[in-house]
């Protein structure tokens, strides 16, 4: 199989310059720089013919692979759950809809009997004046002729002459 791919572009300028590793005075170009991305921390492996760096490697692959998976599933666990909050939206934007259209109903409903309760006080109120009008022309006409009894009333016991009181 094909070996992989050569080390980072740090580790190639530290070879160019023969630098040793600090921690253990062995020369750069026999150490493995498994730097990863994502983060400031360093894995320097030496190399050796022994099969240490392919483990390295793989090591370093794998861990970056587990990375990925991890993101990728804290992103589809994060997608679950906006669908899941969108769905429920949507659940709650259909009953508000159904609500204000039955609120939409109900109100025509409701001016239309309003206009019809509007109506009905407005003939009452009429009949009303009209029966009172009634009412007051007859009780003028009432008035008139008690007065006019009371003028008759008057005028018979002035006409009549005083004569003594006959007994029936």
């Amino acid at each position: 199989s094909m070996p992989p791919p050569p080390p980072p572009q740090q580790l190639k300028e530290a070879q160019n310059n023969k630098m040793t590793s600090p921690s253990s005075n062995v020369p750069v170009d026999t150490l493995l720089d498994l730097t990863d991305s994502s983060s400031s921390v360093k894995t320097v492996l030496p190399w050796d013919d022994s099969g240490l760096r392919e483990e390295a490697i793989r090591l370093h692959y794998t861990n970056r692979i587990n990375e990925q998976i991890e993101t990728i599933q804290k992103a589809e666990g994060e997608c679950i759950l906006n669908k899941r909050e969108c769905i429920g939206l949507k659940k709650r934007l259909h009953i508000a809809e159904k609500q204000h259209n039955q609120f939409a109903v109900d109100m025509c409903n409701n001016d239309k009997v309003r206009q019809q309760l509007e109506e009905e006080l407005t003939l009452t109120k009429d009949k009303y004046e009209a029966q009172i009008a009634l009412m007051s022309e007859h009780l003028c006409a009432m008035n008139d002729k008690l007065v006019n009894l009371n003028e008759e009333n008057q005028t018979l016991k002035l006409d009549t002459p005083k004569q003594g009181r006959k007994k029936w």
